[in-house]
């Protein structure tokens, strides 16, 4: 199984080749923009869905384009429906976060649709809304959508289409489908055609700098996150198209302060005006001077720790971790052989302005342990 989400469009009766290459012309793309289909008909689409693919009179269409995070699946299913005369069928499904849903689109131009977290298998749900049948325990998307697609030349590099239209006003969707996007940009997939970040390069001495209202990214992992203050999204876009470096510092009075630079890997804007991209939390950095949106920083010197040290914090750190946060799943013996398990570990929580400026300003990895032990005790 891959790790990046999967879509489908299915119909009870017969699509038109033409009727496809119409809705994808009409919904519109970038001049970058690649987009192929496969149709596969004479298909019973429940039998595909449940994993014992047969003969019967519907059709299944997989899609894949470059453009995938603006070409939505559900606007593909409403244009063909209604240049189609019957309803499609949008499906998608996310393996991790597990999310799962459908968008059913009538010719009439009037819709239905359910988007379900941590519930594999939703997306069935629509099929049977779909060809009116019996309920059924859906199988894997992935593979349903392999039997349309196989190993097709023309779309094995492109990603598959899979977006689901946001809308604000379902608060619970809304959060669902980010987290499909988000899953989507760390599994890999590039919101554009273009060049990587090379993760060795060095932070520069001066880099563009964002104010955060909110606590800083602690140092770790790549992970994907959201923006919606103008500000924010203009420098991140800047940064983008430029070497990617960005100082997230908290807004503070004081003369000294701890930040830390990213590295933004990916960045797609969103239909709300709001953008949302993958991010590489660095390194720490000391801030030395702000002017016109420029920081002037300093990375914060690594010393080295003993393995002793780190094994000792690492057991007293998880320990508390036990009793404070038994939610979090994290394997003991996997952080001990990291480097810093610290990195590993501080993301996750959510620390106090102060305990962050400490674990920012901590010059090894058995401090950073020191410091998140000692917050687990308040």
């Amino acid at each position: 199984m891959t790790s990046t989400p999967t879509g489908l469009l299915l119909a009870a009766g017969e699509l038109s080749a033409d009727h496809i290459a119409e809705a994808l012309h009409d919904q519109g793309g970038p001049s970058w923009d690649k987009t192929v289909f496969r149709l596969l008909t004479g298909v019973d689409v429940a039998a595909l869905a449940a994993g014992t693919p047969k003969a019967g009179g519907g059709t299944a269409v997989s899609l894949a384009s470059s453009g995938w995070w603006l070409r939505n699946l559900d606007d593909v299913a409403q244009r063909l429906a209604a240049k189609a005369g019957q309803s499609v069928l949008a499906v998608f499904e996310c393996p991790g976060p597990i999310v799962s849903g459908w968008h059913l689109a009538h010719p009439d131009g009037t819709s239905e649709r359910r988007v379900s977290l941590d519930e594999a298998g939703q997306w069935g749900a629509g099929v049977v809304r779909l060809t009116d049948g019996e309920a059924f325990t859906a199988g894997s998307l992935e593979a349903a959508a392999h039997q349309v697609h196989g190993d097709d030349p023309k779309g094995s590099a492109l990603p598959g289409l899979f977006c689901l239209t946001a809308d604000p006003e379902r608060p619970e969707e809304w959060a669902a489908l980010l987290e499909v996007r988000g899953a989507a940009l760390t599994g890999g997939i590039r919101w554009r055609p273009g060049t990587g970040r090379v993760p060795a390069d060095e932070p520069p001495a001066q880099m563009r700098v964002v104010l955060l209202q909110s606590n800083v990214r602690l140092p770790g992992p790549p992970r994907w996150a959201r923006a919606v203050r103008a500000v924010a999204i203009r420098t991140a876009e800047e940064a983008a198209r430029s070497d990617g470096w960005i100082c997230l510092a908290p807004e503070t009075d004081e003369e000294l302060t701890y930040a830390t630079a990213i590295r933004v890997l990916q960045l797609a804007p969103l239909t709300d005006g709001s953008a949302m991209g993958v991010l590489h939390p660095r390194c720490a950095v000391k801030v030395e001077e702000i002017e016109d949106g420029t920081a002037s920083v300093e990375v914060v010197p690594q010393e080295e720790s003993t393995s002793e040290a780190i094994a000792e914090g690492l057991s007293l750190v998880m320990a508390r971790l036990r009793t404070s946060r038994p939610e979090l799943e994290l394997s003991a013996s996997t952080l001990s052989q990291h480097p810093d398990p610290a990195s590993m570990i501080a993301w996750r929580l959510e620390l106090n302005p102060t305990t962050a400026q400490d674990y920012l300003a901590a010059s090894s990895p058995a401090a950073r342990l020191r410091v998140l032990s000692d917050s687990l005790t308040r």
